[in-house]
């Protein structure tokens, strides 16, 4: 595994633009920012990296969006994958909720039909059954991984470590692997976790994984503990995102992961934060842009610097099958709901 070449995979969040601050509306289906993806696209073709754009309801019903993924798709050969926003997914059967925002807290049957309607455009706009899900909100529950066999799908892509969402009522990855793995058996649903981990000085503790999951209590984040412990250099949470890091944050997170023998990597980051005032991470024109240069910057180190490839999901199970790599793990010990079924 030391001398195994380290691999990124890069997905985007392609989805609608809404005010993250604000109860979820049924109407959130503007998509102006779309036509920014092919700024994107030009780093990706740069590095040769063959993205996943994990397409919401709003952007394949979309005729303009629409027009742009189909471009993608054949002018540059990208992925599309399922991204689940129960909020602007019919069947519209459900409460409008911060819980039910997370698409695996919703009932089995009402999850399924979301799941199976966004499969059915999927499918239309690229000419066969889509192979890889993403949860909205890293939006897993207990029936999910059932659902997404029942309906075909090779990959999951959900699980966020070391997050912790429970506290919004959603699912808590502050134990879950950072390592792709086969669920229940090999050959069946291959999960590839979203970049994470826990650093600074507290990060070789056992507990340090627990310790972030308890700081970050909303009582705790109102008092700016996280704030103070990464200060501090002692804690700190962070993913493999251009969103809301510097380059130092992503090359730290990554340098760790490959001393504690990770070689898979998933980056992934909104779509909405290629335009200009849709997310927190790109409030300017000059946020937006620096955000583009952390994406080069990250890929240059990931290829020049550590010697790394870029791979697709697709081709990373093929792989991971060919060679036998991958624990395989039950669901039940791969997260915390916030509620069982």
């Amino acid at each position: 595994m030391a001398d195994q070449k380290p691999n990124l995979i890069v997905i985007v969040d392609t989805e609608e633009e809404f005010d993250w601050n604000k109860p979820f509306q049924r109407t959130n289906r503007d998509v102006s920012h779309i036509d920014n993806l092919l700024l994107a696209q030009d780093i990706f073709d740069e590095f040769g990296v063959k993205v996943v754009y994990a397409c919401t309801h709003p952007v394949l019903e979309t005729p303009s969006s629409r027009m742009i993924m189909e471009r993608l798709i054949e002018d540059h050969d990208a992925l599309i994958g399922t991204h689940l926003h129960p909020w602007v997914t019919p069947p519209f059967d459900e409460e409008l909720s911060e819980e039910n925002s997370f698409p695996g807290n919703l009932p089995y049957d009402l999850e399924a039909a979301k799941i199976q309607h966004m499969t059915q455009l999927v499918t239309d706009l690229i000419g066969q059954h889509p192979r890889i899900y993403f949860a909205g909100r890293y939006g897993l529950g207990q029936n999910t991984y059932k659902i997404l066999q029942e309906q075909g799908y090779l990959i999951d892509v959900s699980i966020a470590p070391p997050q912790n969402y429970s506290y919004r009522k959603g699912p808590d990855y502050s134990h879950s692997p950072n390592k792709p793995f086969w669920l229940e058996k090999r050959d069946g649903l291959y999960c590839i976790p979203t970049t994470g981990g826990v650093l600074g000085a507290f990060s070789n503790l056992s507990n340090a994984r627990a310790i972030n999951r308890f700081v970050r209590h909303p009582f705790l984040q109102a008092l700016h503990i996280p704030g103070v412990l990464s200060g501090l250099g002692l804690l700190d949470a962070v993913r493999l995102t251009p969103e809301g890091n510097d380059l130092s944050d992503m090359k730290r997170l990554t340098n760790t992961l490959l001393q504690r023998g990770i070689r898979t990597f998933a980056m992934n980051f909104h779509s909405p934060s290629l335009g200009v005032g849709h997310t927190p991470y790109a409030q300017t024109l000059q946020e937006r842009n620096d955000l583009l240069t952390r994406l080069r910057s990250y890929f240059a180190y990931f290829k020049h610097d550590i010697g790394g490839d870029f791979i697709d999901p697709l081709q990373q199970r093929k792989n991971a099958l060919q060679s036998g790599e991958g624990d395989v793990l039950p669901s039940e010990t791969l997260f915390k709901p916030w509620r069982k079924s």
